[in-house]
């Protein structure tokens, strides 16, 4: 997925969100500029989470300040082999 896919994505979550109808700048700041309190920040989270189907690491979203930070992060996550269930045991036929 390209970079404009990601922004334009997450964008449109936030505006969705904050009731915001103007484009929104890739350093337009969350809290600062967006005034977007820490539950629209969550909420938003979790639209990205099952959007592109990632897990959002806590330590990341402390650093997640703007728009292109979340594009990033985003994009980073995306790039990564997907983290499936734990492989379970195959039955060999043989009992204990």
């Amino acid at each position: 997925m390209d970079r404009q896919t990601v922004f334009r994505t997450i964008e449109n979550f936030v505006k969705l969100r904050s009731g915001l109808t103007s484009h929104i700048a890739p350093d337009a700041r969350f809290r600062e500029d967006l005034d977007l309190d820490s539950l629209l920040v969550v909420d938003i989270v979790i639209d990205l989470e099952k959007e592109f189907d990632i897990v959002l690491p806590e330590e990341d979203l402390a650093r997640m300040a703007t728009l292109d930070d979340a594009v990033s992060l985003v994009e980073r996550l995306l790039g990564a082999p997907a983290a499936g269930p734990p492989p379970t045991a195959v039955p060999t036929g043989k009992a204990a």
